[in-house]
């Protein structure tokens, strides 16, 4: 604990204050001097509140509680109390241990801590006797039994209070006449079941009451723009309501209160229209509106309406009932709508006795159990509010929810579901468990069990969800691992195959509860366990409120609300790219307003469709459409726009510079246009804009590569302008540039394309240069610009041929001789061209070459044979005998190439030829023998590998055969051991059938991998085995 208050700091008292004794109070006059105990949840702990015993008549007798642990062991005495009574009882999830307290000018439910120490308190807001104090079985209800029977026209009353924020609300209370013991009683299994009794005035008669309690958040659920998304929360006379399309006021704060005097509000109803809005409701309110609001008490109904001419007052303009409350206190200035007081029906019917409050159109609906269950229908007559008729039904109504299309859907307590039209009650399905939040759509009727269980009608669609909201066009629900999900409406039409997993999602804090959604709008409100708000904008309904904006053009809105929510920019482009590119002139209209809202749009700019890859859960139905050349498109588009602006304003529009030079930047490859623009400007002598745009582009591109850009304009006043406003040292640029100028005017171009390392246009400078033509032949043969260099030149000039030589040794090198041999030509060099003809063993063409370079008939006849060699080795020996015979005149050695390439049919018809039968003898039969006997050595060679490999195959069937019957056998003797007893159904093999009927054939004929199975069987079998011998 914090230690004897002695010790403690004392504030403002002073160190007097040690030295005074603490009044240890006395025995409040209501308190009945019986002990009391309560049990934690667990059952590890025992509180007991008693009162001390009288020691001597001049002591005081006073309340304690004391607590214990489940051996009997004090663990801790309570701080002096005054006024403290008996009730008691500990919270069950162990942490506060409430009771009541009798303070001079206040009665409060106090809490203790089990150290003894008091940790908060609240008023209780009625006069009377705390008979008991009573938690529910889950900690989130606490009852209060006050006796107030002993007063005149006193009665009992059954208070229930829950907490949120800090902040104790008083939710139901139920009064209970002509009773002395009502024992009231929380359900020990179900936290929402409370029990008491109830006798007449004569006592006479006595009657049970079991009430069941649900917790529902009452929101209006209008599906219009105008729909305020209003959030009621009751606390006792009072309640507190927050247009949550306006401002998101945290409980248990809220825009404003509306107070009813000395009178338990019972419910709140926000009329449902049901798509039938008239321009004249009924119960006097002005038209019909999901606004509108009614307040149920014990004796009257409330009907309040919206109204805005009192936004930002202090007061309730006029009106007593409307106190307008916040953060401030009575001078907060609330900037919201509110409602105002349009009429109070007086009833005769018990409203106490009725639940389930829904207003539909012109009539409200509430169920009853008394005296027997049914539905209630009310409607005004002369002022009041009357009983119109009831409909019974065969169990008690456990919920009401409003229909879509005017009627309304009723659940009984047996999970039929009813639908209440037009005075009747039609039977429709039967959901498959109680569901404790019903919503009706055009697609069915959802159903949210307690359990996390969501059904669609009488199909399961999903089972671990804790809340749901019906937006204007989604589906939101939160799940139990802590996620938020959107599911469009139109997907509930096919439940069957709904897929929450493509659904939009998003991660949200442990415990989130949905409160409500903004109709046509991304604001949606989540509640924490603690109470605390949390509003966000899921992904998809911002995403499909862009929709709407670009669908309608307006692409100034779309684009704030993209920035604002984080989207990918690239969406105003891919939601619709026809429709966008048909409106880039309204588009850059709107956007181009600020000029740095077109800039921020072109940077985000990518050739990705974010529709199918960042976006695709929003856009299933997108077609995948590439569009590879989107930025340059776009921004060509964006460009053509503005300049014809800057035409028409007669270049008065300064404001499409920078826009215009973004999207030369963008396209990547236009920067040098884009310095041209500028060095426009500044011969122009607009020197103001011309900084700015190259500030702009400075801020943008690497200032080295800008550098390098201007560099190579040849313009050295450009380059000194963007040094200058970029951060590179003089000493750095201006030697270089000194020694550019100092060159000629193409060998300066030369020099600074080739350090700039754009070989094409330096080639093309430094062929303008006839004294550094050495210097071209290195740049071309380094940077491989062979073919440039030679459309540089005149065709047969002698730097042509230099070009053509080079590049023929570079393909020599790189074996294409054909190719070399042709530029070889070209450069009048023929004894090369002959010696890559020869290599690329293009004959024809190295004969034709050889004659015209004019060699000798001793040097033509070697390279003749030298042809024919390498084309017989290359076994084309019908070329190769061609030059023998016509090129060498050796029509012997022709045939004999014949022969031994294998060409039988053309050498025989050049023997017969040349009449020459002895030839057949000397060259062709030899060959042929050859070549059969290779044959027949190579038939025999296969012949003897095919049975080699075909004994193998049959020894390994014939062993894996022997193994599977061993297995079999095995198997069989366990099976017998075993005696087939099902608790060993371990030991049988996995693919040995126990019906048996299998033959071995059968058996060894299954493949590789089941005779691997059995052999884990046989391992399995055998540990299992071992076990029982053990």
């Amino acid at each position: 604990g914090w230690g004897a208050k002695e010790t403690q700091f004392h504030g403002s008292e002073g160190k007097e204050a040690r030295a005074m004794k603490s009044d240890a109070g006395q025995v409040s006059s209501d308190d009945d001097r019986k002990v009391r105990l309560s049990w934690r949840g667990d059952g590890e702990m025992l509180c007991v509140s008693y009162v001390t015993p009288e020691a001597d008549p001049s002591s005081q007798q006073t309340r304690r509680i004391r607590v214990f642990d489940r051996q009997g062991n004090l663990f801790s005495t309570s701080e002096d109390c005054n006024g403290l009574e008996q009730s008691l009882s500990w919270k069950p999830s162990g942490n506060l241990i409430a009771t009541t307290i009798r303070k001079p000018n206040k009665h409060v439910v106090g809490f203790f801590e089990k150290n003894g120490l008091q940790h908060g308190e609240f008023t209780i807001r009625a006069q009377g006797k705390v008979e008991e104090v009573l938690w529910n079985c889950d900690s989130t209800i606490l009852a209060l039994w006050i006796n107030s029977t002993q007063s005149e026209g006193g009665q009992n009353s059954l208070q229930f209070w829950t907490v949120g924020n800090y902040h104790w609300y008083l939710k139901q209370e139920i009064l209970v006449d002509g009773t002395t013991n009502i024992s009231p009683k929380w359900d020990t299994e179900d936290p929402n079941l409370f029990h008491y009794f109830s006798t007449t005035k004569d006592d006479k008669n006595t009657a049970f009451h079991a009430v069941t309690f649900a917790r529902e958040t009452d929101v209006s659920t209008g599906s219009g723009e105008d729909d305020l998304a209003l959030t009621a929360a009751i606390d006792g006379a009072t309640v507190k309501v927050t247009p949550m399309r306006e401002a998101v006021v945290p409980p248990p704060m809220s825009a404003y209160e509306i107070h009813v005097e000395d009178d338990q509000i019972l419910a709140v109803m926000f009329q449902h229209c049901g798509g039938n809005i008239s321009s004249q409701s009924a119960f006097g309110i002005p038209s019909d509106s999901s606004n509108n609001m009614a307040l149920v008490t014990r004796a009257s109904v409330h009907l309040f309406a919206v109204t805005d001419v009192d936004k930002g007052c202090k007061n309730g303009g006029g009106d007593k009932s409307v106190r307008i409350t916040g953060a401030g206190g009575n001078g907060y200035i609330v900037q919201t709508s509110r409602h105002q007081l349009v009429n109070t029906l007086p009833s005769d019917v018990k409203l106490a006795e009725l639940c389930n409050f829904v207003w539909q159109g012109d009539f409200i609906l509430a169920s009853s159990n008394n005296p027997q269950p049914a539905l209630v229908l009310l409607q005004e007559k002369d002022g009041k509010l009357v009983e119109l008729t009831r409909f019974p039904c065969e169990d008690s109504i456990h919920t009401i929810s409003p229909g879509s299309n005017g009627d309304t859907i009723i659940q009984l307590s047996n999970a039929t579901v009813l639908k209440f039209k037009d005075g009747s009650l039609e039977p429709m399905f039967e959901f498959p468990r109680l569901c404790s939040k019903v919503i009706s759509t055009p697609h069915g009727v959802l159903g949210l069990t307690s359990t996390g269980k969501l059904y669609l009608n009488d199909r399961e669609i999903a089972g671990n969800i804790t809340s749901m909201f019906l937006h204007s066009h989604f589906l939101l629900a939160t799940t139990m691992d802590h996620r938020l999900i959107a599911v469009p409406n139109d997907d509930l039409a096919n439940s069957a195959t709904l897929k929450w997993e493509d659904a939009g999602n998003r991660r949200v804090e442990r415990g989130s509860k949905l409160v409500t959604a903004v109709a046509h709008g991304s604001r949606t409100v989540l509640q924490m366990p603690r109470g605390n708000l949390e509003t966000i904008q899921p992904r998809s309904l911002t995403i499909h409120l862009l929709k709407d904006l670009l669908n309608t053009l307006k692409f100034k809105e779309a684009f704030l609300l993209a920035r604002r929510q984080r989207l990918n920019l690239n969406l105003l482009v891919d939601h619709d790219s026809k429709l966008f590119m048909d409106n880039i002139k309204e588009f850059v209209s709107q956007v181009n307003s600020e000029s740095e809202h077109l800039n921020i749009f072109l940077a985000d700019l990518k050739d990705e469709n974010v529709c199918i890859t960042m976006y695709s859960a929003q856009y299933k139905n997108q077609p995948n459409k590439d569009w590879p050349d989107k930025v340059v498109s776009v921004c060509e588009a964006v460009r053509t726009v503005l300049e014809d602006t800057e035409v028409t304003e007669d270049n008065n529009n300064n404001n499409n510079l920078v826009p215009i030079l973004a999207t030369l930047v963008r396209q990547g490859n236009m920067l040098e246009q884009a310095l041209q623009r500028i060095q426009k400007l500044r011969d122009c002598g607009r020197q103001n804009e011309c900084d700015n745009g190259l500030r702009y582009i400075l801020y943008s591109v690497d200032v080295n590569l800008l550098f390098n850009i201007a560099l190579g304009t040849y313009d050295f006043d450009l380059v000194l302008m963007v040094a200058e406003k970029s951060q590179k040292d003089p000493k750095e640029y201006l030697p270089i540039l000194n020694a550019y100028k100092a060159m000629p005017s193409d060998y300066m171009k030369y020099s600074i394309d080739k350090d700039l390392k754009r070989y094409d246009s330096a080639l093309s400078h430094i062929a303008k240069c006839p004294d550094n033509f050495e210097e071209c032949l290195k740049l071309i043969q380094d940077q491989r610009l062979f073919k440039q260099g030679m459309l540089l030149f005149p065709k047969g000039s002698d730097n042509y041929k230099s070009v053509c030589k080079i590049y023929g040794e570079y393909l020599d090198s790189k074996r294409y001789y054909l190719e070399a041999s042709y530029l070889f030509e070209q450069a009048g060099d023929y004894e090369s061209a002959v010696r890559t003809s020869e290599r690329a063993c293009s004959w024809e063409r190295a004969g034709n070459l050889a004659r015209r370079a004019g060699w000798s008939r001793d040097q033509l006849d070697q390279l003749f044979k030298d042809l024919a060699a390498k084309l017989e080795e290359m076994d084309r020996g019908m070329e190769s005998a061609l030059i023998w015979k016509e090129w060498l005149q050796d029509a012997e050695e022709s045939i004999a190439v014949l022969a031994r390439t294998k060409c039988w049919s053309e050498c025989l018809r050049q023997v017969r030829q040349l009449g020459r039968d002895d030839l057949l003898e000397t060259h062709l039969l030899p060959a042929l023998q050859d070549r059969k006997q290779i044959l027949q050595s190579t038939i025999s060679a296969n012949i003897d590998k095919i049975n080699e490999q075909v004994n193998r195959l049959e020894m390994i069937r014939a062993e894996r055969s022997t193994r599977m019957l061993q297995q079999h056998q095995d198997d069989q003797e366990d099976m017998e051991v075993d005696g087939r007893n099902l608790d060993d159904a371990d030991l049988f093999s996995d693919t040995t059938s126990v019906g048996g009927g299998g033959s071995v054939a059968t058996s060894a004929a299954r493949s590789k991998s089941t005779l691997a199975t059995r052999t884990s069987g046989r391992s399995k079998s055998g540990k299992g085995r071992r076990k029982q011998e053990r």
